[in-house]
């Protein structure tokens, strides 16, 4: 196979994983391709069924599972799952993404890892500067009280 027939064959199935009218077991079928980018894109698509998001949820490529963590056809199964990711790359793309559910974004903004921490009080800040809600007051004192790093409270 020549290189100019590859890359015209890749670019379709690149098209196909971030396509909203590519059938289900196509893109289950796309969910194993060598590609990353190819998986990355399918795991962006909010047409992507939630059995193929929850095994691009163990992809050993921690950006294609930052993609799950932030598509909105994610379940709350997968996404439990991903707040527990031992990358922090993906428990930081969780914890910025608004359509987190409130739980676990307060879950993040206990994390270990200040980056992590951090974001996730930014967007809880977000939430409730569109809403009267505001992170629980014990939640705000102990994280005032206990992290070094630059966890912002507001």
């Amino acid at each position: 196979m020549n290189m100019q027939k590859l890359n015209a064959e890749l670019l379709e199935q690149y098209l196909q994983a971030g396509s909203e009218t590519t059938s289900f077991e196509r893109l289950r079928e796309l969910s194993t391709h060598f590609c990353d980018k190819i998986r990355l894109r399918l795991a962006e698509n909010p047409k992507c069924p939630g059995y193929v998001l929850s095994k691009l949820a163990a992809d050993e490529n921690h950006d294609v599972r930052v993609a799950v963590a932030t598509n909105t056809a994610c379940g709350i199964d997968v996404l439990q799952k991903l707040a527990q990711d031992s990358d922090t790359v993906v428990r930081h793309g969780l914890a910025q993404n608004v359509c987190t559910p409130r739980a676990l974004l307060e879950y993040l903004a206990e994390d270990e890892n200040g980056w992590v921490c951090g974001e996730a009080l930014n967007t809880l800040r977000i939430l409730d500067l569109n809403s009267s809600n505001r992170p629980p007051p014990a939640l705000l004192k102990k994280l005032k009280c206990t992290r070094k790093a630059a966890c912002i409270v507001p």
